[in-house]
């Protein structure tokens, strides 16, 4: 009897849990928290010195020559012409603002800096779903809490014109929509998967390391339901989904440029960056464009796709001739998208005055995501697999060429869920197999 009076209890704290509780009130929190904050840094995002390059970067600019009527291109100085620097989506939305707000205008860089307060708030309610699909309501409210103060996203959000925000907010969702889809069987469901991990693409390109990821995973799962095989065409639906969003963007790049360049151009250029003589910085300045003076003669000069297939010949050949340097550069990499730590001399602690500090986040982040990975492995072990596949593959591509927390940003929400079931995973309520007859029933429906 009292143990019925407990159970009825808990089912009644379920459905009617605490307005703390609630994603709804934890996302106004994390947004009013984000906002509070953008005064304090929108004023660095104002600085006119270089023509105001620090309001964007390479995004602003792209920005500035689609309001302008230049389309799609010039990704740093003067007018050179179209561009594949980066994915269209966040500099077509920059862009939208400096057409109401002005191009480089305060009201613009409010306006930003606020939808990226946005963008990392709303993160809150894919966070929320796979929490309590994979442990239960308890770790998803400390999730969501977790990820209201969570300290890198309030820079992110708050300080800089850039996708990050937007890319870690897509990334959880498109998690998030193939948790939900291992038990759907609509059609619009499954082109809704394609559709959302197409806009992802778009926005980071390398957030498409997850798709495989995610692709496998369902595969796994559905014939681990014993899901027969003639449903393989809804996947098809979702390829096809995919494919019609991103096409537009391909076929522009195709007769822009005259070759196939499926998302973005720079990866060369990048690879080049992180693999020169220079290993003093993650991120050797010199190596690009905007603070080379000789690079960016070079760059206009040429043209992107030849500047790009001269920064890919000299790339490889640097690996070739120093693989042993390559190989531990690589692995200096790794250890800093995980510890935050790369040197900590004096002279680097002074262009990087936040490194300790980073080092200690990152770390014990890492740490306490990893705890939480393994014991996920023996509550939810199928959920467990997908989580663990995506940490491996994502940061895969800044291993070998430049990594970074800003990078690393759209794993933090599932970092931050790992982190907190440490704790409180063990009162995890989730039973992560549904009866196979459930969902027999619903392929048959």
């Amino acid at each position: 009897m009292v143990s019925d009076q407990r159970e009825g209890r808990v089912d009644a704290a379920e459905a009617n849990p605490p307005l703390w509780a609630q994603p709804w009130f934890v996302f106004l929190v994390a947004l009013g928290l984000r906002l509070a904050v953008v005064p304090f840094l929108v004023g660095d995002r104002l600085d006119p010195a270089r023509d105001h390059w620090r309001f964007g970067w390479e995004t602003g600019r792209i920005a500035r020559s689609l309001a302008s009527g230049h389309g799609f291109g010039s990704p740093f100085f003067g007018w050179t012409g179209p561009t594949a620097w980066m994915g269209p989506v966040y500099p077509a939305l920059v862009a939208g603002v400096f057409k109401i707000c002005g191009i480089y205008s305060a009201a613009s860089a409010w306006v930003i800096l606020s939808l990226n307060c946005l963008f990392a708030a709303l993160t809150c309610f894919p966070l929320h779903f796979i929490a309590r699909t994979v442990f239960g309501r308890k770790t998803a409210t400390a999730a969501v809490w977790a990820w209201a103060i969570f300290p890198y996203s309030f820079d992110f959000a708050a300080g800089q014109v850039w996708n990050t925000t937007l890319s870690a907010l897509l990334f959880v969702l498109a998690v998030a929509v193939t948790i939900a889809l291992e038990r759907k069987v609509e059609l619009r469901s499954w082109a809704i998967w394609g559709v959302v991990w197409a806009i992802a693409g778009l926005t980071e390109p390398a957030l498409l390391a997850g798709l495989p990821v995610a692709g496998l995973w369902l595969c796994y799962r559905l014939r681990q339901r014993g899901t027969p095989w003639s449903f393989a065409w809804r996947p098809a639906v979702a390829a096809l989904a995919f494919l019609v969003v991103v096409s537009p963007w391909f076929i522009r790049n195709e007769r822009v440029f005259g070759r196939f360049i499926p998302f973005r151009s720079n990866f060369w250029l990048a690879f080049y960056q992180g693999n020169t003589w220079d290993t003093f910085d993650v991120y050797p300045d010199w190596a690009n464009p905007p603070h080379n003076e000789a690079e960016m003669d070079d760059y206009a000069r040429l043209g992107e796709v030849a500047y790009m297939a001269e920064k890919k010949q000299l790339a490889i050949a640097a690996v070739r001739e120093h693989p042993a340097r390559f190989a531990w550069a690589t692995l200096r990499r790794i250890v800093f998208t995980w510890t935050g730590y790369w040197n900590l001399s004096a002279a680097y602690r002074r262009i990087e005055p936040f490194a300790v500090p980073n080092i200690a986040i990152a770390t014990l982040l890492s740490a306490f995501a990893a705890f939480g990975l393994a014991r996920a492995f023996s509550s939810a072990p199928s959920f467990a697999v997908l989580f663990g596949w995506l940490l491996l593959v994502f940061p895969a591509v800044y291993y070998i060429t430049h990594p970074s927390m800003l990078y690393r940003h759209p794993l933090d929400p599932l970092l931050a869920l790992l982190s907190v079931s440490t704790f409180t995973g063990l009162g995890s309520t989730h039973k992560s197999e549904a009866p196979r007859n459930e969902v027999e029933m619903e392929i048959n429906a």
